[in-house]
């Protein structure tokens, strides 16, 4: 067991109840997730050494029954392939309708660029989940050309929308603007990028670590990640973090996934939130559906802009993630279509 428990005092200036490795550099978590009745802890880990360290964070990879008690598994996955080679960065988990985990995330190409990748676990009947393949056809988001300054990061959680298409956001700086950039597929693989940011602005002009997940106006239980806020009783938050002053701002409002160009608009109704690394969140999402309508997505902003700075809070943690089939001849419980052989982080 990784000695982290609540039952531990502490000592050496470890934590005795926050998740904490037994050694080495940790830090923003990554995709936590609730599978076949574990929990599931991802977060970026140099498993060589106590500093972060370009080139050599992996994901690490903690598993845990009652969220105090954790045992670690390795890394899930590590930078061993051209496309991120570079490192591992951060991004999200998503379990696709046949029950497949897959990871969305960032990872540093042999030149150093920032761009797209995901990754597949290979058994999803194993209730550990210890082993995870990367297609070839990786990246699947190749760094976009009106992007400057190598600032292209961090996809979120995936979500469905009413047309039956897949949809996350990327951070990243264009033409100056720290912009959250909305991605759709029909498959998880081929990724087209939306014609409109879900949100931009000039005066911060490196955002990372998005999140966007929805929330119940009335009562306290989180909802189903791909819960679509065209009707009342949804609402949206989508948080960002400011890479200068590392601190996290998010704001609430309603999304359209069926909204037209003309009303393409940002999510407008913001609160600011205090000090603190940059995080993501884990989600309680039963097992549904969302219908099939046509459509892209939208936000527009609910109510006054508010400057009152408050911490950012999530949905009541529990079991996360939406699941879904692949196309292309991919499916949740074959390989991926990509062509030639996938690469394996093996534990």
């Amino acid at each position: 067991m990784c000695p982290v428990n609540g039952k531990l005092q502490l000592h050496d200036g470890r934590t005795a109840y926050h998740f904490q490795p037994a050694k080495f550099w940790q830090n923003d978590p990554n995709g936590p997730l609730y599978h076949n009745g574990l929990y599931h802890f991802f977060y970026q880990y140099n498993p060589h050494g106590p500093l972060w360290d370009t080139g050599k964070l992996s994901w690490g990879h903690s598993v845990s029954g009652d969220l105090v008690n954790w045992a670690f598994l390795g890394t899930a996955i590590d930078p061993t392939d051209p496309f991120d080679v570079n490192g591992c960065w951060s991004g999200s988990a998503t379990v696709l309708l046949g029950g497949r985990p897959a990871f969305l995330y960032t990872g540093r190409d042999a030149g150093g660029v920032q761009v797209q990748n995901v990754s597949f676990a290979k058994n999803p009947l194993d209730p550990l989940l210890r082993e995870w393949e990367k297609p070839s056809c990786n990246p699947i988001i190749a760094f976009p050309a009106d992007v400057i300054n190598n600032n292209f990061r961090d996809p979120t959680t995936a979500w469905l929308g009413r047309d039956g298409l897949w949809r996350m956001v990327v951070a990243a700086e264009v033409a100056g603007a720290g912009s959250a950039l909305v991605y759709r597929s029909a498959d998880f693989l081929r990724w087209e990028r939306n014609a409109a940011p879900m949100h931009s602005s000039a005066a911060v002009p490196v955002l990372e670590c998005p999140d966007f997940f929805p929330v119940a106006e009335h009562g306290i239980d989180g909802l189903d990640t791909s819960a679509n806020g065209g009707g009342t009783g949804v609402k949206h938050v989508l948080k960002l973090s400011e890479f200068d002053t590392h601190q996290d701002f998010y704001m609430v409002g309603r999304y359209d996934d069926e909204g037209t160009p003309s009303r393409r608009r940002s999510l407008t109704a913001a609160t600011t939130a205090g000090d603190g690394a940059a995080s993501t969140t884990a989600r309680r999402t039963p097992p549904s559906r969302s219908s099939t309508r046509a459509g892209i997505g939208v936000c527009s902003g609910c109510g006054s802009t508010s400057t009152t700075a408050r911490p950012t809070t999530s949905p009541r943690a529990g079991p996360a993630s939406r699941r879904s089939r692949g196309r292309c001849g991919w499916t949740a419980t074959g390989s991926s279509c990509c062509s030639g052989p996938s690469t394996r982080s093996r534990r």
